[in-house]
């Protein structure tokens, strides 16, 4: 079982490469709340967000000041989440 925080941190070591390839910087680290994990890249005024709460890994946008929105939510089972799960996403 991996905790929230480990499993976005394996999530952004597959995906990083990417995101830097197509501009974006990861502006905010994994960053844990009560409930939830995050991270965030920025492009501009392009924000994504890598949301993990409950089961779920959510993939949010905002542009500029706006709000938050959801573009993508998939199954993130921290109860069976290794380096194979997690390339799947």
């Amino acid at each position: 079982m991996q905790t929230r925080k480990e499993a976005l941190a394996l999530i952004l070591k597959g995906c990083t490469e990417k995101f830097t390839d197509n501009g974006f910087e990861l502006t905010t680290p994994v960053t844990e709340d009560e409930d939830s994990a995050y991270a965030e890249f920025s492009k501009g005024d392009l924000t994504v967000k890598l949301l993990s709460h409950n089961n779920l890994l959510d993939v949010m946008e905002k542009v500029g000041d706006g709000e938050f929105v959801k573009t993508e939510s998939n199954l993130l089972d921290l109860d069976d989440c290794d380096e194979r799960s997690i390339k799947s996403l």
